[in-house]
């Protein structure tokens, strides 16, 4: 009968020591899918930051372009404007003369 017990009580203590060893290995489980998960989400977020620098210094450059074409026709209307007043200055000027001069 001793024998029995001894064994039962031996028994015991192997399971739980598997018990034991089973939520180790599952809070170990748990611990590396949350470090897997951190490290994913870091990686993806990181993938999205570099699409996003990369996208506005596309942009960034695009706006550059834009603005200097913009510029230059500026610069030629305003040459242009300024070229045909300089033609009709005179021509304005005695006309407003004139039309103040009829009131």
């Amino acid at each position: 009968m001793e024998s029995v017990i001894l064994d039962l009580i031996q028994t015991d203590q192997k399971t739980r020591e598997a018990v034991e060893e089973a939520h180790r290995m599952k809070f170990e489980l748990k611990r590396k899918i949350a470090d897997t998960e951190k490290q994913l989400s870091e990686e993806a977020w990181k993938e999205v930051h570099q699409r996003v620098d990369a996208k506005k210094a596309e942009l960034d450059y695009q706006i550059s372009q834009v603005e200097s074409e913009n510029l230059k026709e500026y610069e030629q209307e305003l040459k242009r404007l300024q070229a045909h007043y300089l033609k009709k200055k005179e021509e304005w000027q005695k006309e407003l003369v004139r039309r103040c001069l009829e009131i």
